[in-house]
């Protein structure tokens, strides 16, 4: 039988939120619990050592899986080796304890390298665009800093280096009391210098190539992304120089 209303009567409405018999919040919770599980079958598998040998499958894998992922640490941990071969060249352990030195490092060099990182970025997205890139910064951020991934070996060397010649890592006056000493000195900083040399060699190829990917490009163009993202900073700067300094050269 059919139920008929008067006018001006309520229509009856049924509350889904006071129904016992709807569970809203079992279903959320299976919603988000299969939301985790997609994201964790994206989530790459070894890229610490897969961006060595697949680069650009490694790079697509994570930019998939969450484009910020160990972004900040590798960028960090690069920024702290960058202060410490800074430190040592300009031997600042002439002017400061080594304990200061490592100190500095490890608080600016990871601010310093995340802000140089973000600009990078930046300007290589926008370069990149006017060649056809077709990445944002972000993913472009990723690349770059995952391309380090060789580099932290480094982390390595300086441990050698600290153990064996100490402190005069960073001071001028590198003088050892016997010729066995001097012997054990030279090889150690000659094979953790070329060492050095052939993982920042293998870094640059996985950069090409994990920026390639995320752009689009070859490895070729990528390396052109690169230079055109390089000359936007290179060319001010030079003007400057020139505005500044060149009247006086001339003089």
């Amino acid at each position: 039988m059919t139920e008929s209303y008067e006018a001006g009567e309520s229509f009856p409405v049924e509350d889904d939120l006071s129904n016992p018999s709807l569970d809203i919040s079992g279903s959320l919770k299976e919603t988000g619990s299969e939301t985790s599980k997609e994201k964790a079958a994206l989530k790459p598998s070894n890229p610490w050592l897969n961006i060595w040998i697949r680069p650009r499958a490694t790079i697509r894998a994570i930019v998939a899986y969450d484009p910020d992922y160990k972004v900040s640490l590798i960028a960090g941990a690069v920024g702290v080796l960058t202060l410490l071969d800074k430190a040592s060249d300009k031997n600042l352990g002439d002017k400061v304890s080594v304990v200061s030195v490592l100190f500095i490092a490890m608080i600016f060099g990871p601010i310093f390298n995340l802000i140089r990182l973000q600009i990078m970025s930046g300007l290589v997205s926008w370069t990149g665009a006017k060649i056809g890139g077709q990445a944002q910064s972000r993913e472009i951020r990723t690349a770059l800093a995952w391309s380090e991934v060789p580099n932290l070996v480094s982390f390595g060397i300086w441990a050698v280096y600290l153990g064996v010649v100490g402190e005069k890592m960073f001071k001028d006056d590198m003088v050892f009391e016997t010729d066995a000493e001097v012997a054990t000195v030279q090889f150690v900083l000659f094979g953790g210098t070329a060492l050095a040399t052939l993982l920042g060699l293998w870094s640059l190829v996985i950069k090409l190539k994990a920026l390639g990917e995320v752009q689009g490009f070859s490895a070729i163009k990528a390396l052109g992304n690169l230079i055109l993202a390089s000359l936007v900073i290179i060319v001010p700067l030079l003007a400057l120089f020139l505005c500044l300094f060149l009247p006086e050269i001339l003089k």
